[in-house]
């Protein structure tokens, strides 16, 4: 590759380069304005991204920009260049600009590795501007996560999702939705054809009722924690509005039940003739 050695060679006689201790071999990197930029004689590899950002925590965040000459083959490989070698919750996103040199050391001149030189100098918020009609279209490079690492992250994140913890205010909203959703649904009877399921449903509510009832008195046989006077107060307050709400749900209930006594002498009716 020494073609590609000599023209970055030159680059870096005007812009100034570092390279950092990674196992990547022939690759540079600098900060332009708000830009990380990288010059190399082959494509970037996003796992060594990963190493440099993590041991320069200032460069995260900031747009990546990737300038390559390559002699002759295509140094890109989907695998090798994409993936990373540990689980990132955020991947690493590289615009990348390719000079295919095609073997040919004339194929960019000395006027054509100024025109780089100074489109380098003039990088700013990820964008390079090539102004030599021999680079490539530019390619967005977006990093992949190991597949076994994707599998591990989401296992354990489906296991945390299982996780449910219910303060009683919680239990006291879940009580009232519940019971709320049985009264909606459950409404239904045709008294047509379906007299017997409608007794079945009048008692269904009135076991409702009851076991809220009891719900709500588990909860306020709590034990209090007389020693710390403001939770005692804090509990008391909410042990009775749970036990108020429970009484007005049970209420409704017999309000229900009320009103279904007409639906019995006229289901008998329809029983017995």
């Amino acid at each position: 590759m020494a073609f590609s050695r000599e023209i970055i060679k030159k680059v870096l006689q005007y812009v100034q380069f570092r390279v950092p201790a990674t196992e990547e071999k022939d690759s540079y990197y600098t900060q332009i304005g708000d830009t990380l930029v990288r010059l190399s004689n082959h494509c970037t590899r996003l796992y060594v991204w990963d190493d440099i950002l993590e041991k320069n925590p200032k460069w995260k965040g900031l747009p990546i920009v990737s300038i390559v000459f390559e002699d002759t083959e295509v140094t890109f490989n989907e695998v090798e260049c994409l993936t990373l070698k540990r689980f990132r919750k955020k991947p690493i996103k590289v615009n990348e600009y390719v000079y295919n040199l095609q073997g040919n050391p004339q194929f960019l001149t000395p006027q054509y590795e100024k025109l780089i030189i100074q489109s380098i100098k003039d990088i700013n918020e990820g964008q390079y501007k090539d102004t030599t009609s021999k680079c490539s279209p530019p390619q967005v490079r977006i990093s992949r996560n190991p597949i076994n690492e994707n599998k591990e992250y989401k296992t354990k994140k489906d296991m945390k999702k299982q996780v449910i913890r219910l303060t009683e205010s919680d239990l006291h909203q879940i009580i009232k939705e519940s019971v709320n959703k049985i009264l909606k649904e459950d409404f239904q009877i045709n008294l047509t054809n379906n007299n017997k399921e409608g007794w079945n449903n009048v008692n269904k509510w009135r076991a409702a009722a009851n076991e809220l009832q009891t719900k709500g008195s588990v909860i306020i046989n709590i034990p209090l924690d007389y020693d710390n006077f403001l939770h005692a107060n804090l509990m008391r307050t909410e042990r009775g509005s749970i036990h108020l709400e429970a009484k007005g749900l049970r209420k409704e209930y017999t309000s229900i039940s009320d009103e279904f006594k007409a639906l019995q002498d006229y289901a008998n009716n329809m029983m017995n003739n």
